[in-house]
């Protein structure tokens, strides 16, 4: 968002590429300290396009993101056999009422009808901000940029949560390793 506030600015400088650099050096310690860090890869490159960031730019960000992918997912082992990614076909009501408990979580302590009903509604609200995310590209605001993209990372994790736990129950998701994601939503 930097170097997108910067190019708008004046043209592409030596210390504009180092923006660049960061966000790279940024995402890939996301995909190395935590599973969901490999979200960051697309959202970055989505960003980019969206913002309308130059060429160079964005085919930097593609490179490094199908490195790390590559490097992640070199020789990857599912660290829990019993997690199964075909829980969306065999019981979606189970996967989404996952996702919905996954984002409530952080309000109540337990209750899944409640957790569902927060998540349900955050997720309205999250839809409403990414909607008028073009207003923000417009106007140039970083700020709201940033928070919807940040929500975009959180929905995606839960996503991602919810193919490979919901087949463990929707009391899974509100274990506390999902927490902080759920917080940030």
């Amino acid at each position: 968002l930097l170097y997108w506030r910067r190019a708008g600015q004046q043209p592409a400088k030596a210390s504009s590429w180092l923006l660049i650099a960061l966000s790279i050096l940024a995402a890939v310690a996301a995909t190395c300290s935590l599973a969901n860090g490999i979200l960051v890869w697309p959202l970055l490159i989505v960003a980019a396009v969206f913002l309308r960031l130059r060429r160079p730019a964005v085919l930097s960000l593609l490179i490094a993101a199908a490195l790390s992918i590559g490097l992640y997912l070199y020789q990857y082992v599912s660290p829990q056999a019993q997690a199964n990614a075909g829980s969306l076909r065999s019981a979606p009501d189970r996967f989404f009422k996952f996702i919905a408990a996954f984002l409530g979580s952080p309000w109540v302590h337990a209750n899944h009808l409640a957790a569902g009903i927060l998540g349900i509604a955050g997720l309205a609200t999250a839809g409403f901000f990414v909607l008028r995310s073009r207003s923000y590209v417009r106007s140039r605001q970083a700020f709201p940029v940033q928070m919807v993209l940040t929500l975009l990372l959180c929905i995606g994790t839960s996503l991602t949560a919810a193919l490979g736990r919901s087949n463990f129950g929707v009391s899974y998701a509100f274990s506390s390793r999902y927490q902080t994601v759920a917080l940030l939503f």
